[in-house]
């Protein structure tokens, strides 16, 4: 499925479902980024921030209880000006990647801190109780401001720093680097 930046959490969801059925025990799920191509070279921020990467993580069943809480909002009235066409799958679209960082980190910082709270006043948990936030995020900037806007402390280690902003991927790289 092409599932683009939410595609881990996408596949998540599914891989899930897919527990749900009683003769499925194992799902891995697999994910694969390829952004060189459409990066242009001469854009050196956007350049030197995107990577190619792929990534597989085995989800399975136990005997254990356990809970899983899922949440998705879409946000798609500034789709078309956020991120330009990609000729990725339109042929009289753009050649690279093209992005408003103003409006993409504007529109984030106002809702993504309603959607932040909707989630944990709907599966009624608290923010303190959480011993581990995973943020996809474009920079470190970017997850300062929003740690600051949720008020949420960074106390987890920035594999940003050390492996780059993989997308996709950058979820699963760290989940392996917090079992470290």
């Amino acid at each position: 499925m092409n599932a683009f930046c939410w595609g881990f959490l996408q596949g998540i969801l599914q891989a899930f479902s897919l527990l749900d059925y009683l003769n499925i025990k194992k799902v891995i799920l697999l994910c694969a980024s390829v952004k060189s191509k459409k990066v242009n070279p001469k854009d050196k921020i956007t350049f030197l921030n995107t990577s190619d990467s792929a990534s597989a993580i085995l989800i399975e069943k136990t005997n254990n209880q356990q809970k899983a809480f899922y949440s998705q909002n879409i946000f798609s009235e500034f789709a078309l000006e956020e991120t330009l066409p990609l000729k990725a799958f339109n042929e009289n679209a753009n050649e690279f990647i093209k992005t408003d960082g103003n409006l993409f980190f504007s529109f984030i910082m106002e809702k993504f801190p309603l959607f932040f709270e909707e989630f944990f006043n709907y599966f009624k948990q608290e923010k303190q109780e959480i011993d581990y936030f995973l943020f996809q995020n474009t920079n470190a900037f970017f997850r300062e401001k929003l740690l600051h806007t949720l008020k949420l402390k960074n106390n987890f280690n920035d594999s940003l720093r050390e492996y780059g902003d993989t997308l996709i991927n950058k979820l699963v790289l760290d989940l392996i680097c917090l079992q470290k």
